[in-house]
């Protein structure tokens, strides 16, 4: 399962709870030791780090495992400055059945 939004503080703990019940997980992350820093307190271990950013669909792509059919998505975009990406800031988070992301228009 792809998580994104996995180092911030409900992603973080979704993370544990998900980790807990079994599920394999792979964290997208700007940065691979945010990922034991992050989960780490919450005595998580075990996860898989990408490192990508969640508006980059290219990172998203890869960061995804192969056979993965599950991206559940904590992140939110906290920019003040509008971004254009393939995650929208109305989106809810939540647990979706894996589509790659469509092809951006811009």
């Amino acid at each position: 399962m792809l998580v994104t939004g996995g180092t911030g503080y409900l992603g973080s703990h979704a993370v544990a709870a998900l980790a807990g019940a079994g599920h394999r997980i792979r964290v997208l992350a700007r940065s691979a030791e945010k990922v034991p820093a992050a989960l780490g307190p919450l005595g998580v271990d075990g996860v898989q780090a990408a490192v990508g950013d969640v508006t980059e669909p290219a990172a998203v792509e890869r960061a995804r495992s192969p056979g993965a059919t599950r991206w559940c998505t904590f992140a939110l975009a906290t920019s003040p400055t509008p971004r254009r990406t393939h995650v929208s800031r109305s989106r809810p988070l939540a647990c979706l059945a894996f589509t790659p992301p469509p092809p951006s228009p811009y």
